[in-house]
């Protein structure tokens, strides 16, 4: 049996007898299951550039400097980086978008918890020394976060470096019932959750930091904001997984649970 294009999203399916004509189904731009997570890509772009904008004329405040600027910005690119490769699940399937979509999805995410991670490593390294000694701990300058911070983000490129080069990037054609064929990258769901388990360890490890943070002095309060995020994170988490694998056979809706994660 073999699949024929025909045009216009038009398949031929030409089984032993006589040829049969199905319309190839994906994520149609002008669909509300594209529509809805658009716009919320946008409105998350424009406020992750309000913000980035806002940090670079207060750049000099003291509060500004307290939060670390180096990995604040590291920060909001990984954000930046996530919802651009969340508007490339709604592209029609192609080689290129499921190489970029493999790619900036896990590198979104890691520099995002890499980034959070060196923070609450930092506060807990300094606390932490304050009650045994004067000294000063070391590897807590700037450039000495962004090298374990990129630290971080290289291993999670490199998996999926060797992700791309063992399985490497195509798309397939899926009947997933009668007269409906379904485009998709050529990637098992399972593949897809798994290769997310290097950002599930971050979030874990970033997780436990910010509950050892949590009572630090006043003036170092971004740590409880960063537990509040990381509790919401696990719970989105947890919820994420077993909800995607129960509406894998619904492509847009699996599809839009990743845009929304």
């Amino acid at each position: 049996m073999k699949i024929k294009e025909k045009g216009e999203g038009y398949f031929q399916l030409l089984t032993k007898f006589y040829p049969l004509q199905f319309q190839l189904h994906y994520v149609k731009i002008g669909s509300w299951f594209a529509i809805v997570p658009m716009v919320l890509n946008f409105i998350g772009i424009g406020a992750t550039v309000g913000v980035i904008v806002t940090l670079a004329l207060y750049s000099e405040t003291p509060i500004v400097r307290a939060a670390g600027r180096e990995l604040t910005y590291l920060l909001l690119s990984g954000c930046l980086l996530c919802y651009f490769s969340s508007l490339l699940l709604l592209v029609p399937p192609n080689p290129a978008a499921c190489a970029i979509q493999r790619v900036g999805i896990g590198l979104g995410f890691a520099i995002m918890y890499a980034s959070l991670l060196t923070k609450t490593n930092r506060l807990a390294r300094i606390f932490d020394a304050a009650k045994r000694t004067t000294k000063r701990p070391a590897f807590i300058s700037p450039r000495s976060q962004l090298a374990i911070a990129g630290g971080l983000i290289g291993l999670q490129f490199a998996l999926s470096a060797i992700w791309l080069g063992f399985d490497p990037p195509s798309t397939r054609i899926d009947p997933l019932e009668a007269n409906y064929l379904v485009l998709r990258c050529a990637i098992k769901d399972q593949s897809m959750v798994t290769s997310l388990a290097y950002i599930m360890l971050l979030i874990v490890v970033c997780t436990i930091y910010a509950i050892k943070t949590r009572s630090i002095p006043e003036n170092f309060n971004e740590s409880r904001f960063i537990g509040f995020a990381m509790y919401t994170t696990c719970i989105i988490w947890l919820a994420f997984v077993p909800i995607y694998f129960a509406t894998m056979k619904n492509f847009e809706v699996s599809r839009q649970l990743l845009d929304f994660v």
